[in-house]
């Protein structure tokens, strides 16, 4: 939902950082934060750019509602059955703490409610070092995640207004290498909490 309702008005390139939550949305218990923009994401943001209200992903400039059947489509034609929205937060959350990002960053990174920390949250967005090493952590994974494909993952080639079919993503390298990459399942299966 918070990519759904994305705006340039809610990223801040001088400061690189993206507001999750729109203004004027009320923060619910499905918290969003207030995270880095990584590089690797930046040169997209800047080419899908528009007026500061104008979502960054639309279809023909509507808003989608959900993503839901279009991840199972294209999981299914790729042959991963569990591809979810939830399934890639899920296999995000997991690289990052593999990786060496700490429990607490990866808490603010993936908008978890930290106890007591209400007042600290005011201020820690604006460090530089702000969950510098999940951004960076993420960066890397996009770029091994980029050498395993034919189409370069750092360079915006995909219009704005998306095409009704988008050509299925074909890997230059073995499909045993791209499973180490994403688990053995391709991508990670559900867990109890992704069911409710």
């Amino acid at each position: 939902g918070a990519i759904l309702e994305l705006t340039p008005g809610q990223v801040d390139l001088a400061l690189n950082l993206i507001t999750l939550n729109p203004a004027g949305r009320k923060q619910t218990k499905k918290r969003r934060p207030i995270v880095r923009l990584p590089a690797t994401l930046e040169p997209w943001l800047t080419a899908w750019g528009g007026d500061d209200d104008e979502l960054y992903v639309s279809h023909h400039g509507s808003q989608i509602a959900r993503v839901r059947h279009t991840f199972k489509r294209r999981g299914e034609a790729l042959g991963m059955p569990e591809l979810t929205p939830y399934a890639l937060r899920h296999k995000m959350a997991t690289e990052l703490r593999a990786r060496g990002v700490s429990r607490e960053e990866l808490a603010y990174q993936m908008g978890h409610k930290l106890p007591d920390l209400r007042t600290t949250d005011r201020y820690t967005k604006f460090d530089k070092r702000y969950l510098a090493t999940a951004m960076a952590t993420i960066e890397q994974y996009v770029r091994d995640l980029n050498k395993l494909t034919k189409r370069d993952l750092l360079q915006p080639d995909i219009p704005k207004i998306l095409p009704r079919r988008v050509p299925a993503m074909t890997f230059e390298k073995s499909e045993t290498s791209l499973r180490t990459m994403v688990g053995a399942a391709w991508i990670e299966h559900a867990t109890p909490t992704m069911s409710t």
